[in-house]
């Protein structure tokens, strides 16, 4: 159960990376460095790189597939 959240919410991250971009492939570029930019601050917060739990990057590498897929 816990496997199909994670896919769930990388889902909901995507999609609304999807519908800000309104097809727009530049724009969803851009969305893409959103997600980035936003997972390395966060990241930074916390004491840099390496330093958030397994399932965070598990959830980066997952919308980033998303992104590679669309």
């Amino acid at each position: 159960r816990r496997q199909r959240q994670m896919c769930i919410r990388d889902r909901r991250i995507f999609d609304i990376a999807k519908l800000f971009s309104d097809g727009d492939s530049e724009m969803m570029d851009m969305m893409r460095s959103a997600v980035l930019s936003a997972f390395s601050q966060v990241e930074s917060s916390f004491g840099g790189s390496g330093s958030l739990p397994k399932q965070a990057y598990d959830m980066l590498n997952s919308v980033n597939s998303l992104f590679d897929k669309n």
